[in-house]
């Protein structure tokens, strides 16, 4: 049921090699079961954390217990020594099971704000879109379905794209606890969040 799979991941090994060409170095901010994203890159140097010309984030160390307010001193360190960030998850957070947790979005997106540069790879920011058209060898103008339940990621994605949306209430809205009835209320939800949808539905299966 699918031609191609397109991760942000895949768009930061493309940034890795290219940076390293120009003789830039990382250091890995992030759970080890992230490693993948850099495994097998020849030419990637690692180094010290205050000796990196950029942060790979890929996430917090332990997302089932800390939060961005438990990364302070952190953020400020990178924010001193005027290193960048190298998002590899936009997201900010991400449903498991029943919980929500934090993902590397929510870290990167405060270290903006502090004045922190960031790269980032992934919805919605339109090189990911305009790569997923390249693998499928579609042309600009194709008419285009995104489906997500994040409403900063997924629909504004599409929002930027100029593509129509489907939003997934059975994500992301359902484990905050919202509970939403109807169109308008839905439409009021993805307003409040800079985003609009042509469609909506309460859970996404697939049915043969």
């Amino acid at each position: 049921s699918w031609d191609h799979i397109l991760t942000s991941g895949d768009m930061v090994r493309a940034h890795l090699v290219q940076a390293s060409a120009s003789g830039r170095c990382f250091f890995h901010h992030g759970p080890q079961r992230d490693a993948g994203l850099y495994a097998g890159l020849k030419g990637v140097r690692f180094v010290a954390q205050d000796k990196a010309d950029e942060i790979l984030l890929s996430g917090l160390w332990d997302d089932k217990r800390e939060t961005p307010a438990d990364y302070a001193d952190t953020l400020k360190g990178w924010l001193a020594r005027k290193q960048k960030l190298v998002c590899a998850n936009p997201d900010r957070q991400v449903q498991i099971g029943e919980k929500l947790v934090y993902c590397a979005g929510a870290l990167a997106e405060q270290y903006e704000r502090m004045g922190g540069a960031v790269a980032w790879f992934g919805k919605p920011y339109a090189p990911v879109f305009r790569r997923a058209l390249e693998v499928l060898r579609l042309p600009k103008d194709s008419r285009v379905l995104v489906i997500g339940d994040g409403a900063q990621t997924d629909i504004a994605g599409a929002n930027g794209m100029g593509w129509d949306a489907l939003f997934v209430l059975g994500g992301l809205t359902q484990a905050a606890g919202r509970q939403l009835t109807d169109g308008r209320a839905v439409g009021a939800l993805l307003q409040a969040q800079g985003a609009h949808a042509r469609y909506y539905c309460d859970q996404l299966c697939w049915k043969s």
